[in-house]
C-alpha cells in the first residue's frame, strides 16, 4: 500500500494536477464578464511552486516509490525544473497573445499544467507502466492544445492530425511494451536492461 513518502516523491506532479483542477473551478465560478487574466498569473505561481519543490529536494538521497514505479533523484528533479520553467515561458507568451485573440479560457492553463505534470512524471519513470502513464498525461493535453483555436480550421486540423498520429504511436508503444514484458518477464527498466545485456 502506498505511503506518504510515496506521494511526496511525486509531489510536483500532484501539485500540477491540483493546480489545474483549481484553475478549472476558478474559471467556472468566475462572473461571466470578469477578466480571466488572473488565471495566467495563478498558473505561474503553481509552476514556481513546482520549481521550488524540485529544488528543495535537490541533493537528497535517491528513493523509489509506488513499488518501484517512479524514482526521485537529482536528474529527475533537474528535468522537473526544466519542464516547469518551459511551461512558465509558454504561459507568459500565452498571457500576451490570448487577450489579443479573445481566447482566454481556463482550460488552456489547466492543460499546460497537466502537460508539465505529465512530463515531470515521465522523467521519474523507471517502469514501462509509469512511463506510459506519464507519456499519456503529457501528450493528451498537447492534442487538445493543438486544437485550442476552435474557430480556425487550421487549428482543428492540426489537433485532429496530432491526435491520429498519437493514437497510432500509443498503439505501437503498448505493443512494444507487451513484447518486452513477454521477453523479459518484467516491466522494470533496470531488469529489462539486465536481460538485454
Amino acid at each position: 500500500m502506498a505511503s506518504i513518502r510515496d506521494f511526496l516523491t511525486i509531489l510536483p506532479f500532484l501539485t500540477a494536477c491540483a493546480g489545474g483542477l483549481v484553475i478549472i473551478l476558478l474559471d467556472v465560478f468566475s462572473p461571466p464578464r470578469e477578466s480571466r487574466k488572473y488565471l495566467g498569473s495563478f498558473t505561474i505561481v503553481i509552476l514556481v511552486g513546482m520549481v521550488s519543490l524540485n529544488l528543495a529536494f535537490m541533493g537528497e538521497p535517491t528513493r523509489q516509490a509506488f513499488f518501484d514505479l517512479v524514482v526521485a533523484d537529482d536528474f529527475a528533479r533537474f528535468l522537473g525544473v526544466l519542464f516547469a520553467v518551459s511551461a512558465a515561458l509558454a504561459v507568459l507568451i500565452a498571457m500576451a497573445r490570448l487577450p489579443e485573440e479573445g481566447a482566454i479560457r481556463g482550460e488552456f492553463y489547466t492543460l499546460i499544467l497537466f502537460a508539465a505534470g505529465g512530463a515531470t512524471l515521465l522523467a521519474q519513470a523507471i517502469d514501462l507502466v509509469s512511463l506510459f502513464i506519464g507519456l499519456e498525461c503529457m501528450s493528451v493535453p498537447a492534442y487538445i492544445l493543438a486544437a485550442a483555436h476552435r474557430r480556425e480550421a487550421r487549428s482543428i486540423e492540426a489537433g485532429f492530425k496530432y491526435f491520429i498520429l498519437g493514437a497510432f504511436a500509443t498503439g505501437f508503444l503498448i505493443y512494444g511494451i507487451a513484447l518486452l514484458y513477454g521477453a523479459c518477464a518484467s516491466t522494470q527498466l533496470s531488469k529489462i536492461a539486465m536481460v538485454a545485456s
